[in-house]
Formats: C-alpha cells, structure tokens, sequence
C-alpha cells in the first residue's frame, strides 16, 4: 500500500462498473481524495484482478454488469476475503433490492445516481474498519519507533529496520527489489554489498523472535529482495502516522 503525506496507509478501492462515463468520474473524485482507485467493467475482469494477486480494501459492484449482477460475486468473495469490504452501487434502489444486498453481505448499497461525496465518506470508513478487523494484525508504529506484534507487545527499531519494514509492509504479499531498499537507505544500489542487509534483516527477524517470542513473516527472494508474507487473505497490515523524531542508524 502506499502512504500519505501524513504517512497513513491510502485506502485501495476496486470499482467494477461498466459505464465508462460513471467510473471516470468515481475514479477522478477518489483518486484526488487520497485513494488508490482502480476499475473493471465485469466480473470476468474482477476475477482476472483477484487472479493477479492484487489486493484491495473495498470493491464497489454495480449490478448491472454485461456479464452479470455484480451482487452474485459478493458470496464467493466474501467466502474468500471475509474482512474485504463491499459496496453495491445501482440504479434499483427499491427496499427490497436494498435489503436482498445487505443480507447477501454487502457493507452499504447506495443508489444511483451516487453523490460522490457520500460514497468517499463510506469508503473512508469501510477501509479503515477493513484495516482495524484483523486484530491479529502487525503494526508499525513510526512515532514510537515500535514494531507491534500480533500480541500487543512490542520490540523498538532501528531506522533502518524501520525504513525496511514501513517498505515491507505498505504491499504485503508483494515483493519489495533489494535496490529500492537500498536507495531508502541511502545507498548506491550498484556498490552496496547486500550481504550487509541480508544480516541486519537477519539481526531483526531474532529480535522479533526473542522479544516478541514468534516469527516476523519477514521471507527473502533470492537475489531479488524481501516481501512482507501475507498469513491468508484476511491478514491486514495498520501503519501508525509518522511524527517527527529523532532518527537513529542502524
């Protein structure tokens, strides 16, 4: 995930909506509303998403889609992802077709057409509660230079291990190339021996092990770089805004 300015976490959003003219406009408004917006027009194309291991926080279905009711993926999907957030967006906006969404498990139905203001608010808050639901989650705390383990405990850092895992964790699941760490650190990539981050990487996975007394999901990839391992769909990753601090190397 990528972060703000004020180094939150920015909410990833997946519109699957056909009309091309309404998902410009969703995409515009929230993507200059602080989200990382992208969009499908069908359900073949929301599950060659799901297919490329691409995750998100929220997926806004219209129903009428070309290749079906965008309300039918909302079972197995959420069979799936049980802490994905969903939002039904459509035209019928009859009780009874706003009833038959939510019990099928969606999180909001709203009708169109969609006041884009109301629609970033309800997304703000479902990504957000997307991110809080997993208890069990790893948090970053920046301020307290603390990495906060499943338990609640907690082990300091380093700047460096900071930098790493702030990296690390903005895309679990996806690998983070061992250069781009490197230049964080402030390192030329092109003589930098990575021996030296393998070690401290090394020095910070036993750190978390004695300290915190279980395993940072912390996996190289061979001469390419590290990725923050995601323990099943539902795993969430919180990051706590950053304050200005003393930084302290490694």
């Amino acid at each position: 995930m990528n972060a703000t300015a004020a180094g939150a976490t920015v909410p990833r959003i997946l519109l699957v909506e056909d009309d091309p003219l309404l998902c410009d406009a969703m995409m515009t408004y929230l993507n200059l509303d602080g989200f990382h917006c992208q969009s499908v027009g069908s359900l073949a194309g929301f599950r060659a998403f799901q297919a490329s291991g691409q995750t998100v926080d929220v997926v806004v279905f219209d129903r009428g889609l070309p290749d079906g009711d965008g309300l039918d993926a909302i079972g197995p999907l959420c069979s799936v992802s049980p802490d994905l957030a969903v939002v039904i967006v459509s035209g019928n906006g009859a009780v009874e077709q706003r009833i038959e969404g939510l019990s099928r498990g969606a999180d909001m139905y709203l009708t169109k057409p969609v006041d884009l203001a109301e629609l970033s608010i309800v997304l703000k808050k479902l990504s957000r509660r997307a991110h809080e639901k997993q208890t069990g989650s790893w948090q970053l705390d920046e301020t307290g230079w603390r990495l906060i383990g499943p338990a609640g405990t907690a082990v300091t850092l380093t700047m460096r291990e900071q930098i790493a895992l702030k990296l690390v964790m903005a895309e679990p699941g996806l690998p983070v190339n061992r250069d781009k760490l490197a230049k964080a650190w402030g390192f030329d990539p092109r003589i930098y021996d990575f021996r030296r981050m393998e070690s401290m990487l090394r020095r910070l996975r036993n750190k978390c092990r004695d300290e915190l007394g279980c395993a940072l999901p912390l996996v190289t990839i061979y001469g390419f770089g590290f990725v923050f391992e995601k323990r099943g769909s539902t795993n969430h990753f919180k990051t706590v805004p950053a304050a200005s601090a003393q930084r302290r190397l490694a």
